[in-house]
């Protein structure tokens, strides 16, 4: 189902979705222990033995400097930065609710060259702010598959607003200037959403009661196991639940 010029507000579903310049990923949920007692909260694995190469540390380099590691998955198969969504008939009625706010904008800025943060969730109809706190020149290359979408030149101070459209699914971003910036965008059809932190944990809060679809996605990996998965929210509440993942 296509949904045409949605909007709606900065917090949904209990899960902050502000500017992110540096500190903690605003998109990443809390962890369950902390998550509020009406909640779908649950920890995204590894299906199996963790390849090695899921453990290394990626860098991109900058001059002589190296930025801060970005790590796959744990020793113990926890995997960070996987998209949780909960879909139903409910929910994109929910979603289309919210036509008549302003359309959630969420912030990537381009720091160290990398992409802060490197993985964002925006519902159809919203937007992407593109920043640039670099002193140098940058430029967001947004494509979907191999085909491109849109680009832009980013001096430095510069910004850029993307809309990501009608279309669900994943749009990739990445500099022409530098190939090792990297990035993604999840387009959903769903106001019930969250991403798994660095031990694989996720909370969606404010989901009203009853079925959902759980589908998970993350940028290197593909899901494993039965896929949706069925859940039942009774009370505002279901979980924990083991969301698997496994190598392509």
């Amino acid at each position: 189902m296509q949904m045409r010029r949605l909007f709606w507000s900065v917090s949904v579903a209990g899960v902050l979705l502000v500017a992110c310049r540096g500190g903690e990923d605003p998109q990443v949920a809390h962890r369950p222990e902390d998550a509020p007692e009406s909640s779908v909260h649950g920890v995204v694995g590894y299906d199996g033995p963790v390849p090695g190469r899921l453990l290394k540390k990626r860098r991109a380099v900058v001059g002589v400097q190296l930025n801060p590691p970005r790590v796959l998955a744990t020793v113990d198969g926890r995997i960070a930065d996987a998209v949780i969504t909960l879909e139903s008939v409910a929910a994109l009625a929910a979603l289309a609710a919210l036509a008549a706010k302003p359309p959630l904008t969420v912030d990537v800025d381009q720091a160290g060259s990398v992409y802060a943060p490197h993985i964002v969730v925006v519902p159809v109809g919203g937007s992407v702010r593109f920043l640039n706190s670099d002193l140098i020149l940058h430029n967001v290359h947004v494509r979907r598959g191999a085909s491109s979408v849109d680009q832009r030149d980013m001096p430095a101070g510069g910004e850029w607003r993307f809309a990501v459209g009608d279309q669900p699914g994943a749009l990739a971003i990445g500099c022409n200037f530098h190939p090792w910036m990297a990035g993604h965008i999840k387009v959903v059809e769903t106001p019930y959403f969250a991403k798994s932190d660095e031990r694989g944990r996720f909370v969606i809060s404010g989901v009203p009661d009853g079925r959902y679809r759980v589908r998970v996605w993350h940028a290197d990996l593909v899901t494993a196991g039965d896929s949706p998965l069925e859940i039942e929210v009774e009370d505002g509440k279901a979980g924990p639940i083991r969301l698997l993942l496994r190598s392509r």
